[in-house]
């Protein structure tokens, strides 16, 4: 009964005529291809705007890097290059391993200042250089210089010895719990070739 109720009722609908149909659905298809771009453009543009933020919040930093110039058995020359237009503030720089058994981040050699550690209060534009204790002779360990510092906008980050650049919640001296006060040095500026 069911059955020859619902086929009766298919009878008696109009289904109208080819071309509606045709065009019905061509306009339902024209809509959907429609808000899928929309969506997807709306999606590529936030991407841009975020990584436009991002390398905008980076650009002094990435400008910030530092190396290992010299070394006597007493001290290390540790050179830092700051190519922005604008001062950095709070350098720390810790020579740390890049291979062997060593700390391979400042962050592992405590919170004493004792530990080889270079500490600058204002880093101008150009380059400078400042002598930090030589952090000692092990078998096959090779040293690169971490630096954490805070930027002219107030942001505060670290640059790996690896060389990586990352961003840090909070200024370098509480990164690496380093008790107050701290006997900042002046850099003295630096004419390299490199």
């Amino acid at each position: 009964m069911y059955v020859s109720n619902l086929l009766n009722w298919f009878e008696v609908l109009d289904y109208g005529d080819l071309a509606t149909w045709f065009g019905g659905i061509i306009t339902a298809g024209t809509l959907i291809v429609a808000l899928t771009q929309i969506f997807r453009e709306k999606e590529r543009r936030i991407a841009d705007e975020k990584q436009k933020y991002n390398d905008s919040i980076k650009e002094q930093a990435s400008q910030i890097t530092c190396w290992k110039h010299s070394e006597d058995d007493e001290s290390y020359e540790i050179i830092i290059i700051n190519n922005s237009n604008v001062c950095a503030y709070e350098c720390i720089v810790t020579p740390v391993a890049l291979k062997g058994a060593a700390p391979r981040d400042a962050r592992e050699f405590g919170s004493s200042i004792d530990n080889n550690r270079g500490f600058i209060l204002v880093v101008p534009p150009g380059k400078w250089s400042i002598f930090t204790p030589h952090p000692g002779d092990a078998m096959g360990v090779r040293f690169g210089i971490e630096i954490g510092f805070t930027d002219s906008s107030g942001l505060h980050w670290v640059r790996k010895g690896n060389g990586k650049l990352e961003q840090i919640d909070q200024p370098a001296i509480e990164y690496y719990e380093i008790p107050q006060p701290v006997d900042w040095q002046t850099p003295k500026e630096r004419l390299i070739d490199r």
